[in-house]
């Protein structure tokens, strides 16, 4: 371990903690709304399934009327990485430890990029704190399989960097590795996304021979080898989704005006005084702003005004044409019109700003790293006016669009307050700009600058980003423990189907509750649960949170409708209460049957294709509309539904093949 890598470690701890040492305390957990009601509850479902039930939750009946919860990519189920911390660390601790160990692996994996480039350890603290703790990645801090995703970027720029400069396969294959652990996370969007990066980098920094492409195919197959017993379940339950077909991938792009949230930090304000909804229920305060710092922009700018050796200021600019393109989707003639492959499988493309905030950092550190840089104004002509050109014809071309409007006269009517906000921003970009004409004006040493730049480049962005990271860094009380004292109450039914009126089992809640519920969340919510809600007269597959008892409970198997700790009816069943030696769990039933006739045995068990019909141990055929209804001969005889996720056994055995043959030929192949 070298003195700089010490050094640079050293700087990547340090800032971390400035922003994030309260998730020292035990008790403080990173929230939001996809933290309590999504990731927590999942998380805290695998941990109790692997240490008190033992066994791997392939199938769960406590949200949906029954989910294979384990196909549910970003629930990460099947990602060893996330097994190992959760059984290690339980369900809330083991997120804290993932999150700085992935930021320690992006932090330490930009500075190994960016030191190859002649970037020092003064570049580097800008690079670092500018892409890191922006706030692209504060306010998505509740979107915990995107921000473990996002922070390995300039890792995987690293690790492409090393492969195609240094020919050398070990950087490929840890690559391939990487990639497949972020699979098993299920962002799949923050995926692209990193690959469009490596792309990007590729095409403009690295030379490509055939035996590259060789290696990329050969990656390629492994890398879909390695994923395999996730994909397939994934992609099947993708298929059965309300998703498939009705992703509309221009919702949440922003607009030409929009980017004004880069350069000014909360400018439809914040908190419940947040008025971005007023222009748009799809500008939500995390997927709006993106602010990375007034200091940022000025040593961005003089990033690209140096002469550089290499090309990393053309890769920034094509990072930033494709977030202009990516991001205001949208906006673009012709092309938000188009269903491009892959892109319109997503929503929210304004995230592709992360893209942005790489350029931002990666030209900011070059120009923090020069001994005495000297500034060639006329370079940045072009790159200023494509992009005010590009921005205006948008503008024109969608001259009229309510969202615009909304923008502009949200702008009138708001005028930015004389606060103490305001002045600090105003302040600091004086201070700035009166330093540099200080250095053009030989009056103060570019030490000197380096020094205020980097003074208040951290002030600027901590300063701003602490009222982000008080809304998120939240106390588990609150967040964690009060949900399950609400839903304690319905543990005295296990394995029963019931439905609180008081909405405590709304989203994923319910997972923290030993009875089986109705309700969840999930982006691939069957479309036969809705039909199920919806025949039952439930509108909401997230939450019920009425006193009015909703009509045809029995449809639904619900055994139980209570109104806080009361019993109000006592209805449904899961399977006939005739039937003897009746065992029940979640992803299993046993039972003895005696009918005089032949009869259709009708469970409230939903319908899925990893469910297995036995009868005396011999398989047998069930009908699988909504749920299973099992055709039993007369006489005595012993009934068994198993889960078996049969497309995660495909993938295992298919991915093993595939990942053995793939490997092979990569070890060889010079």
């Amino acid at each position: 371990m070298t003195s700089e890598f010490k050094k640079a470690l050293f700087i990547s701890l340090i800032t971390y903690l400035v922003f994030f040492y309260k998730l020292l305390n035990p008790n403080l957990l990173v929230g939001g709304n996809d933290s309590e009601s999504f990731f927590y509850p999942s998380r805290s479902y695998l941990h109790e399934a692997l240490t008190v039930d033992h066994r791997f939750p392939f199938w769960t009946e406590r949200i949906f009327l029954g989910f294979p919860i384990f196909a549910d990519p970003e629930r990460s189920f099947l990602n060893p990485v996330n097994i190992l911390a959760t059984l290690v660390l339980g369900p809330f601790q083991s997120f804290k430890f993932l999150h700085l160990v992935f930021y320690l692996l992006g932090s330490l994996g930009l500075w190994g990029f960016i030191k190859k480039r002649g970037y020092n350890l003064a570049g580097y603290a800008v690079a670092n704190i500018i892409y890191f703790f922006s706030f692209f990645h504060l306010f998505h801090q509740q979107h915990q399989s995107l921000i473990l995703t996002t922070y390995t970027i300039p890792l995987s720029l690293y690790l492409s960097d090393s492969y195609f400069n240094l020919q050398n396969k070990k950087y490929f294959l840890i690559l391939i590795c990487l990639l497949a652990i972020l699979v098993y996370f299920g962002s799949f969007q923050s995926i692209v996304l990193l690959l469009i990066a490596n792309l990007a980098f590729v095409i403009t920094n690295c030379s490509f021979n055939r035996i590259n492409l060789k290696h990329i195919m050969a990656g390629a197959i492994l890398l879909i080898s390695l994923t395999l017993p996730l994909i397939l379940p994934a992609y099947s339950l993708y298929k059965q989704s309300a998703r498939i077909n009705n992703t509309e991938f221009a919702q949440g792009s922003y607009t030409p005006l929009m980017l004004i949230n880069g350069v000014y930090p909360f400018y439809f304000d914040s908190g419940p005084n947040y008025k971005g909804l007023m222009i748009s229920e799809d500008f939500l305060i995390h997927e709006t702003y993106f602010y990375f710092g007034i200091s940022s922009i000025f040593l961005a700018i003089g990033g690209m005004a140096i002469k550089h050796k290499d090309k990393i200021p053309i890769y920034c600019g094509v990072l930033t044409v494709i977030f202009l393109f990516l991001g205001l989707v949208a906006f673009v003639p012709f092309l938000n019109t188009l269903n491009i492959p892959v892109i319109s499988l997503f929503r929210y493309w304004g995230r592709s700003v992360v893209l942005l905030v790489l350029a931002i950092a990666l030209l900011a550190g070059k120009f923090i790293s020069q001994e005495k840089p000297q500034l060639h104004l006329s370079q940045l002509k072009r790159p200023v006016l494509f992009t005010f050109a590009y921005l205006g014809i948008l503008e024109v071309a969608n001259y009229g669009n309510d969202l615009t409007k909304n923008i502009i006269l949200l702008t009138i009517h708001k005028v930015l307050p004389i606060d103490f906000n305001f002045l600090l921003y105003v302040s600091v970009f004086f201070i700035l700009a009166f330093s540099l004409f200080l250095y053009k004006s030989d009056k103060l040493s570019w030490v000197g600058v380096k020094k205020v730049f980097l003074v208040f480049l951290f002030l600027d962005l901590l300063f701003f980003g602490k009222n982000v990271l008080n809304g998120y860094l939240e106390n588990k009380k609150d967040i964690i423990d009060r949900h399950i004292e609400r839903v304690g109450v319905l543990n005295q039914f296990p394995n029963k189907r019931v439905l609180p009126l008081n909405g405590s089992t709304s989203g994923n809640l319910g997972l923290y509750s030993k009875s089986w519920g109705i309700f969840g969340y999930s982006q691939l919510v069957p479309k036969n649960t809705l039909h199920l809600l919806e025949v039952a007269g439930i509108d909401n597959s997230k939450a019920w949170s009425s006193d009015v008892i909703p009509p045809n409970m029995e449809a639904l198997g619900i055994s139980y409708v209570l109104d806080k700790d009361t019993i109000l009816q006592q209805r449904g069943r899961i399977i006939d209460p005739e039937v003897g030696n009746l065992k029940i769990a979640e992803g299993s039933l046993e039972a003895t049957t005696d009918y005089p006739t032949a009869t259709i045995l009708e469970t409230r068990i939903k319908a899925d294709a990893g469910w297995k019909v036995y009868i005396d141990n011999n398989t047998a055929v069930a009908e699988r509309d909504s749920y299973i209804n099992i055709p039993v001969p007369a006489g005595i005889h012993k009934v068994t539904l198993k889960y078996t996720p049969t497309l995660f056994y495909y993938g295992l055995i298919i991915g093993i093949i595939g990942s053995l043959l793939s490997l092979r030929y990569l070890l060889k192949e010079s």
